[in-house]
């Protein structure tokens, strides 16, 4: 009876070994294609808050590109929203998308608290097909993307960020 469980345990650790086996290589593959999609912006294509269409190819050529996935209940959301619209003159020559996949309605609603609905080079966008994780590889929020003027990433960010240190990098 207990070589029979032996057996059975050697077996499942076996079986399990190999199924590691299997996943790491993969997703390292992943991580890797991720890390290489996005070294230049991604081409996208999201809805405004007016429910016209806007991509990557409306952005300033001549401007740098900070890019915030971002939830308007997530807490570090809200702080990066706020710290945006307190240093606003000093974004005023870099484009800012904040793109989430919640509803439009909460979107504007989150626009309008942070005083961001109206600003020239900002631009809060609606997900709805949920396209941010493919192209950027995270749906963790907030996520940073820093693109310089020839639309190269600069500097990636996971989690709440201070101004300082996105300025940084613009």
């Amino acid at each position: 009876m207990q070589k029979k469980l032996l057996l059975l345990c050697l077996s499942l650790v076996g079986l399990g070994l190999l199924y590691l086996a299997g996943i790491i290589p993969r997703k390292l593959r992943e991580q890797a294609q991720r890390q290489e999609r996005t070294k230049s912006l991604p081409a996208f294509q999201f809805l405004k808050l007016d429910r016209t269409t806007f991509s990557s190819a409306q952005l300033s050529a001549a401007q740098a590109s900070v890019i915030i996935y971002f939830n308007p209940d997530c807490e570090h959301c809200q702080y990066e929203a706020r710290a945006i619209r307190d240093s606003l003159h000093r974004f005023a020559e870099v484009n800012v998308l904040l793109i989430s996949d919640e509803p439009i309605a909460r979107l504007q609603a989150f626009a309008k608290e942070y005083d961001l609905a109206n600003q020239p080079n900002i631009h809060i966008l609606y997900d709805g097909e949920r396209k941010f994780k493919v192209l950027f590889g995270t749906s963790l929020v907030p996520s940073i993307f820093i693109y310089n003027r020839q639309q190269q990433l600069v500097k990636q960010f996971k989690g709440e960020t201070k101004i300082e240190a996105i300025l940084k990098y613009l």
